[in-house]
């Protein structure tokens, strides 16, 4: 949805159709879905077997993350949807070992991960653009709506009142993918350094809570 908001927006601010822009994520995203996930699977075996591993695997899916970015680029997109769609289809094959998930993912969290949150630190100066009034705005704002919308549907769920509350402050947590959507949103002047200082704020409280509520409403 957020990389449709984008897309919207064109270049410069122009408004593209609405029409064309819903007609090109449903393409790709059933041509990779479908089309693409079957190359790929049929694929993987082949560069197993002859390119090194885990390196021809770990390339291979990096390679055609990029090249899904790319892609989405240039038909007016954002890019983190083609990553992530041709890394659904990747991920999804039956062929991809257990091992090999591990490597790529350890590799994405501890080289790219790292490098995103230090590019977030030169990009706004969090103590000049704080706003005290703001952060507690968003916050609660966020931890009210979604705590008590997972909580009610852990309980019409079945759940206990305190599992439930375990279950809303297990959710609550955000992360990397608020963060990376703040910066988006950043970037293309959806939102100013204030609002998005509130977000990382935001993102980093919630979090750090999660884990000790959870296990005070669980035991």
């Amino acid at each position: 949805m957020f990389s449709f908001v984008l897309s919207l927006m064109g270049q410069q601010g122009e408004v593209t159709s609405i029409g064309f822009t819903i007609g090109m994520i449903l393409g790709f995203g059933l041509f990779m879905l479908i089309i693409g996930r079957y190359v790929i699977n049929k694929a993987l075996p082949w560069i197993q077997q002859n390119l090194s591993w885990p390196g021809g695997v770990l390339s291979i899916s990096l390679g055609l993350c990029f090249l899904g970015a790319a892609f989405t680029e240039y038909i007016g997109l954002h890019a983190i949807l083609g990553a992530f769609i041709v890394g659904i289809a990747f991920g999804d094959s039956v062929h991809l070992q257990e091992r090999e998930r591990e490597i790529i993912h350890q590799f994405v969290t501890n080289v790219f991960a790292p490098l995103f949150f230090v590019s977030i630190g030169f990009k706004v100066n969090f103590i000049e653009n704080f706003d005290l009034p703001l952060v507690l705005l968003v916050f609660f704002l966020a931890v009210g709506c979604k705590v008590f919308g997972a909580t009610l549907g852990g309980y019409l769920g079945g759940l206990t009142k305190r599992e439930s509350l375990a279950v809303g402050f297990g959710l609550n947590a955000r992360g990397a993918m608020e963060i990376i959507l703040g910066t988006l949103a950043l970037n293309v002047g959806l939102i100013d350094s204030k609002m998005f200082v509130a977000l990382v704020i935001m993102a980093l409280i919630t979090s750090m809570i999660s884990g000790p509520l959870m296990k005070r409403f669980i035991n």
